[in-house]
């Protein structure tokens, strides 16, 4: 058995075979949107929410982030980006060409990208979608903002398995923020993660053991209700595991596990 109180191995070792590991991987992964790509969508989320990124961002102030990694910039407006990038994908593939339609899914897809995680500093337990639909709702209600969906979807947002309802108008910008999200769980893994694990002063002989979410999220059903998010998110994900696999691996060999 691991004895946790003496550690054999530091993070910066963990972080160095994490990233040996993924440059094994990551030429064979998909492509992720550039920046020039995802350019328009954000000058048109600044233009039309301006009220509302700026309210956002007292609130954050206020009251602070879960991590560095889950700040306004770095993860907020990522996601939001993102959202309304995969939104868009989604409405071509389906062949929605109903520009009215077709706006209204992509501004919800950035406006639940920049609310999803609102609340975050209260945790990852559902405390914080909970309180992170309430916040909202007075937000998009001081703005005067009504969307019949938001508050719902801020709700669900880390659920794994949300049926779709067959409204293009719900599904495709909750599905595309989910992708957008989640998608973080397979790029942070080769350092963020376990910056984050001894910020928390997690042991590492206990870190190395802790991927179940992103095992879990492998077999989501919100990730196989867009293109994107089947082509691209799944592969990152699993990305993710071989990666936290490969970690726990060699150093609970190494502690003699």
């Amino acid at each position: 058995m691991t004895n946790e109180l003496t550690p054999t191995f530091t993070y910066d070792q963990i972080i160095d075979v994490a990233k040996k590991e993924a440059n094994k991987f990551r030429p064979s992964l998909p492509a992720l949107p550039t920046t020039q790509q995802l350019k328009p969508f954000l000058g048109k989320m600044w233009a039309v929410d301006r009220p509302l990124i700026d309210s956002l961002r007292r609130h954050l102030d206020q009251w602070g982030v879960r991590s560095p990694e889950r700040n306004y910039e770095r993860h907020l407006e990522w996601v939001a980006v993102r959202s309304a990038y995969v939104a868009a994908s989604e409405c071509d593939q389906r062949g929605i060409n109903d520009s009215k339609l077709r706006e209204e899914i992509v501004q919800r897809a950035w406006r639940l990208g920049l609310l999803h995680d609102i609340q975050a500093w209260r945790g990852f337990g559902p405390e914080h979608q909970i309180e992170g639909m309430r916040a909202a709702q007075q937000k998009l209600s001081e703005l005067g903002i009504k969307d019949k969906y938001l508050e719902d979807q801020i709700l669900l947002h880390d659920k794994l398995d949300v049926e779709p309802r067959n409204n293009p108008a719900f599904d495709i910008p909750f599905f595309s923020a989910f992708a957008a999200d989640h998608l973080v769980w397979g790029l942070e893994i080769e350092e963020a993660i376990w910056k984050n694990f001894a910020r928390r002063k997690m042991i590492p002989t206990q870190a190395i053991h802790e991927y179940q979410h992103t095992l879990k999220l492998k077999s989501s059903l919100n990730l196989q209700q867009t293109k994107w998010g089947r082509e691209v998110v799944v592969p990152w994900v699993n990305f993710g595991v071989q990666i936290a696999q490969k970690v726990e691996q060699t150093f609970a060999t190494n502690q003699g596990e």
